[in-house]
């Protein structure tokens, strides 16, 4: 009986149960499941706060249109109270006590009414 040395211990024979072929295969294949599961995950995320985006603009929109509506009362009441300071001393006191100003850009585009 012959004892193998290390060379004929280490030699695997094709064929044989010792022999082992490796792939890439099943490294790609859970790297890419990560990867697709992870950008899944962050494409629902994206669509969900597009969508909660969506809803506060919604809620927003009434909020607006009435500010809108306030500003114009406001610039149609000074240019009033700044024709009425100059017959009126109450008017000019409030004018000088506010500091409200006229410009002209302001009359040649007067807010619409609603």
């Amino acid at each position: 009986m012959e004892i193998p040395t290390e060379t004929q211990a280490s030699a695997v024979v094709p064929g044989s149960k010792e022999a082992r072929h490796y792939t890439a295969f099943w490294p790609l294949f859970i790297v890419l499941t990560t990867v697709l599961l992870i950008s899944g995950t962050e494409l629902l995320g994206l669509l969900n706060q597009r969508q909660e985006i969506r809803h506060a603009i919604r809620q927003l929109e009434e909020p607006v249109q009435q500010s809108k509506v306030i500003s114009g009362t406001l610039a149609r009441l000074s240019r009033e109270l700044i024709l009425l300071s100059s017959s009126s001393a109450e008017a000019r006191k409030i004018v000088q006590d506010f500091g409200i100003q006229f410009s002209p850009g302001e009359a040649s585009n007067p807010p619409s009414k609603p």
